[in-house]
């Protein structure tokens, strides 16, 4: 599944970059990492999710960010339910 995760995470890599393109356009080497804490439903979709933990300065970039990984759908979880995390980290120019 770590690999699922990777995919689906780089699928929206435009969609988080257009988050965080305010703060870039003010420092172009500004990098970080933000954390997201998600449960999912049996069928793999995002019932909670919030920000875990950021190194990333920007408030509005960061909820921009959780909005696309409450739309995201993943595989559905062995099991029923699942709580997990999963970190991005913000470096691209």
């Amino acid at each position: 599944i770590v690999q699922e995760l990777k995919q689906l995470f780089a699928a929206q890599k435009a969609a988080f970059r257009d988050c965080f393109a305010n703060t870039l356009a003010i420092d172009a080497a500004a990098a970080g990492k933000v954390t997201f804490a998600l449960e999912l439903t049996p069928e793999g979709r995002v019932f909670k999710a919030r920000i875990r933990d950021s190194s990333w300065p920007d408030p509005e970039g960061q909820a921009c960010a959780l909005a696309v990984v409450r739309k995201m759908t993943f595989p559905p979880p062995r099991g029923g339910t699942q709580t997990m995390a999963y970190p991005i980290l913000l470096d691209v120019p």
